[in-house]
């Protein structure tokens, strides 16, 4: 069976990579081949993270690009596409497709439809993709919710991590010091800055230091450690923190999230504290966490959560056991790549 995925990133893009490219080395043990063709290279991001726009002769380039893989669409059994064929304009080339015949499968794992909101041309355009799409599948239940009644073949299809790469240290750490963790990038950095004032009034009366990976942020009071991200080195970085945060605001754009974060510093077994947005409830196992990590929806209660943890080192370490014995269970890649073969299969016939 041949696969063609349109993705939107390249490996360097986080989203690409846990949605699609790591499954890839999977489903081809499992007899699926899979052609991922990126709209984007590695040039855009550096741009985005950079606040320069790459320019028109990069944009022409890339859309060049995309027109010839979707030139070759039929002769694949599958299209697999990652969010959108054309960002920021309309739908014509998920309506070619559909035209063609060609079995399509869309992935959404952000709220993308929010952007098209009161734009001309513009607006229900992912709702029109999805109704037209073999198959949906959603990064959590409120993203499901949604595209559900533009097509009932949609699906929760969560996102996953690899929990050979990303796990706990060999020995568990002898830090006198407790490290508060938070991964994400330039433009994410924004939600950690949300609890800065919370972090500076803890380290008023507590001893913590902070590791960030990916950007920069600085914290009254705080001693923070910023470190550059790299695929080889993040999941070593994880393993340098004692307790992950996932702040997130109270928004429809955050409702849209898949906990990416949140899932990968529990299957380094990180205990963890999170805003109730998103797939969080869903990752945790409910409003309470089930002792799998703590939810935070208020400046005070992130205060308490995070007390909490650093002042119990026993806690810390038996709900880093539990996380990563429920990402294990229900959000390891090597169960879902065997859920994705299947729904390959079954939708290219």
């Amino acid at each position: 069976m041949r696969v063609l995925a349109l993705t939107k990133y390249p490996r360097r893009g986080p989203s690409s990579r846990y949605r699609v490219l790591q499954f890839v080395p999977g489903l081809a043990v499992r007899g699926i081949g899979v052609d991922v063709e990126p709209l984007h290279d590695d040039r855009w991001l550096e741009a985005r993270f950079a606040g320069r726009h790459p320019g028109r002769g990069y944009l022409l380039a890339r859309l060049a690009h995309r027109v010839a893989a979707l030139a070759r669409a039929r002769r694949y059994d599958v299209v697999l596409v990652q969010k959108e064929i054309l960002p920021g304009v309309p739908d014509a080339a998920e309506a070619l497709l559909a035209r063609l015949g060609v079995p399509t499968i869309l992935d959404v794992d952000d709220a993308i439809f929010l952007f098209y909101r009161g734009r001309r041309l513009l607006e229900g355009k992912i709702e029109r993709v999805a109704r037209r799409a073999s198959r949906v599948l959603a990064g959590n239940a409120w993203l499901a919710a949604h595209l559900r009644t533009y097509n009932p073949r949609t699906e929760v299809f969560p996102t996953v991590v690899d929990t050979d790469r990303f796990r706990p240290p060999a020995r568990p750490p002898a830090r006198d010091v407790p490290v508060i963790g938070w991964i994400g990038s330039p433009e994410t950095v924004g939600y950690l800055a949300d609890i800065a004032p919370v972090l500076a009034d803890l380290a008023r009366r507590r001893r913590f230091r902070m590791r960030v990976v990916g950007a920069r942020i600085a914290v009254e009071g705080v001693e923070v450690e910023a470190l550059p991200w790299s695929e080889a080195g993040e999941a070593d970085a994880l393993r340098g923190m004692d307790v992950g945060v996932m702040p997130l605001p109270d928004t429809e754009w955050a409702r849209g999230k898949c906990g990416l974060k949140l899932l990968q510093y529990m299957a380094t077994g990180l205990a963890t504290v999170s805003s109730p947005r998103g797939a969080a409830p869903e990752i945790l196992g409910g409003a309470d966490g089930r002792g799998v990590g703590l939810l935070a929806d208020s400046p005070g209660a992130w205060h308490d959560a995070l007390a909490r943890l650093l002042d119990d080192a026993a806690l810390r370490h038996e709900m880093g056991e539990r996380a990563r014995a429920r990402v294990e269970s229900a959000y390891g890649l090597r169960g879902a790549v065997g859920r994705l073969a299947q729904i390959l299969r079954e939708t290219g016939g």
